[in-house]
């Protein structure tokens, strides 16, 4: 069952989308489908015979029907001069159109002045609503004509009411809804995603600002194309001000640097160059295990039968890795989150005596991994990868038992280790 209070207020609702109906019916005013293009003049007409003469109705409506066929202008039919109907219907100009009586002629023919006032409804400011909302129309323009009630049908003619459609010429730029949205950017910007009734105004050539003149009182989405840069989404809801934006622009990755870590225990520095036009990633670096943090060793002796008894804190080894690989990103470029597949190869020296040679046990290896890719804030890319070495050993004789491996023929198959950076984009 429905409340009383859900009852009234579908009433309301259904009265509000009725009313303008049944008054345009009552004025005599055609109804008009929308105007293609939202920012038509919008014009609140109120009709309004001050005189005892019902007759006179007729010349309201023969001047109305000349108004409202003006192209390009949208009218809403009121009951009474109420600044807070013309805004429920987000009209820009109240227009009252009144007859009064103006004596006689020469002949003792009844006369009529027939007014038509353009107002200026003022604009909604939230930070003062209430106020606003108590404030009167400007004046803009006004004209008035005197005629005869004649049987002849005169008021009739569209050429009779001449004045008044120059009256509203004058005033159509402020009875338009529009407001002036400039976009700034520090390079040449290309917009998507105009509305169809902007699209043949739109400037299409790159441009570092772009000027446009749209509806107010909506939301609009747009897609904003600058060459090297990710595209951006532009949601904005347009006051009745005009608006300034400015653009910061995500430039696609080209060039990183980015500290590493692997197992979270060997620090590293790895470079990384993106290709501008797929998703390939040249990367190379290297990893040193001259000072590394191995607190997990030192936990392994508290499960393991015969514990290792050079597991510490700090680990040293006169190691380093040196590799060089690619790096394919699943998924579109504009995605900022991206799975990765990578292989590269990997080469390992040692530097005893502080003289630099190859490993001379397993100096080479094929690495595979798999990862995942997230930028954030702009510059910053966080990379995460579990990868597995291939080694190849040359001296099977000096080879002693690798930890977290297993031994497939002649290959040392390392198992799966977690790898974190952070790229930074240059």
């Amino acid at each position: 069952m429905l409340s009383r209070s859900t009852l009234a207020i579908g009433a309301v609702l259904l009265a509000g989308l009725i009313w303008p109906a049944l008054s345009r019916a009552q004025s005599g005013l055609p109804t008009l489908e929308p105007d293609t293009d939202p920012r038509a003049a919008r014009f609140a007409l109120v009709l309004e015979n001050l005189t005892e003469n019902p007759g006179a109705d007729a010349l309201l409506e023969a001047a109305a029907t000349v108004l409202n066929a003006y192209p390009e202008t949208n009218w809403f039919s009121l009951p009474r001069v109420e600044a807070e109907l013309v805004r429920l219907y987000q009209a820009e100009v109240l227009a009252h159109l009144y007859v009064i009586p103006a004596g006689e002629d020469s002949q003792g023919e009844e006369l009529y002045r027939v007014g038509l006032r353009f107002d200026a409804v003022p604009r909604t400011i939230p930070e003062d609503l209430n106020a606003l909302m108590a404030s009167p129309p400007q004046p803009l323009r006004e004209e008035s004509l005197v005629i005869a009630l004649d049987r002849g049908g005169r008021y009739q003619r569209e050429a009779t009411w001449l004045s008044f459609v120059h009256a509203l010429e004058d005033v159509i730029p402020a009875a338009r809804p529009v407001a002036t949205v400039t976009i700034r950017a520090e390079q040449p910007i290309t917009i998507r995603g105009y509305p169809d009734w902007l699209a043949g105004e739109a400037e299409q050539a790159p441009s570092r600002q772009v000027t446009l003149d749209l509806r107010t009182l909506r939301t609009y989405r747009f897609f904003v194309d600058v060459e090297g840069h990710r595209p951006e989404e532009l949601v904005f809801y347009l006051e009745r001000e005009p608006l300034e934006i400015s653009l910061d622009h995500y430039r696609y990755p080209r060039h990183t640097v980015a500290p590493t870590m692997r197992g979270l225990s060997w620090p590293g520095i790895e470079y990384g160059w993106y290709d501008s036009s797929t998703r390939w990633i040249l990367h190379g670096g290297f990893t040193t295990f001259a000072l590394g943090i191995t607190p997990l060793r030192e936990l392994s002796n508290l499960v393991l039968s015969e514990p290792d008894r050079d597991a510490q804190l700090f680990t040293s080894l006169p190691l380093t890795e040196f590799d060089l690989g690619f790096t394919y990103l699943f998924g579109d470029r504009d995605d900022p989150v991206r799975r990765s597949l990578t292989v590269a190869g990997l080469l390992r020296v040692t530097n005893v005596d502080s003289e630099l040679s190859r490993e001379p046990v397993m100096p080479t290896a094929i690495r595979l991994g798999l990862g995942r890719e997230r930028e954030f804030q702009r510059r910053f890319i966080i990379s995460h990868r579990f990868f597995s070495d291939f080694f190849f050993p040359v001296e099977m004789g000096f080879l002693q038992e690798v930890p977290w491996s297993l031994r497939v023929g002649p290959v040392i198959w390392q198992l799966p280790i977690y790898r974190l950076a952070v790229r930074v984009i240059l």
